[in-house]
């Protein structure tokens, strides 16, 4: 019985590290026209203050962040490699950024061609996206492998 428990335990918390395949990696991306960087990388850290509605020291320009939710394995992945909190916390911190500070709530997106439409539309949007899907938007640039 304690055997059987144990491999029991042993698939639960193997399980979850094995749902996310090595083709899929998270990527943050850009326009090909934005000037974001000023020639530099942002590093994790820099797109997490962007996603907490801070602004980046290389950041010439004011950047809308744009949340992609049209998968949710992306979406979770997101979160735990990005911001490092739950669902409901970075709601909840935008949330309450957005009536303390003012300014606009963080627009999400279910559908990936919408997103890469937005993202070829203004030059300001910064999202992520799985690096399988970036084939398929050429006209995207990579900012940060995440």
């Amino acid at each position: 019985m304690k055997k059987l428990y144990a491999v029991l335990m042993l698939l639960v918390f193997l399980a979850p590290t094995t749902a996310i395949s090595g083709e899929d990696t998270l990527v943050a991306m850009v326009t090909s026209n934005l000037s974001l960087t000023d020639n530099k990388t942002l590093d994790i850290k820099a797109i997490r203050k962007l996603y907490l509605g801070f602004k980046s020291a290389a950041q010439q320009k004011p950047v809308e962040v744009v949340v992609n939710v049209s998968d949710e394995q992306l979406y979770q992945s997101f979160l735990q490699r990005v911001m490092y909190m739950s669902a409901k916390k970075f709601q909840r911190i935008s949330v309450a950024k957005f009536f303390r500070h003012g300014g606009k709530l963080i627009q999400n997106i279910d559908n990936t061609n919408e997103l890469a439409e937005k993202l070829s539309s203004n030059s300001n949007v910064v999202s992520f996206i799985w690096a399988k899907d970036l084939k398929r938007y050429k006209h995207l640039k990579v900012i940060k492998i995440l």
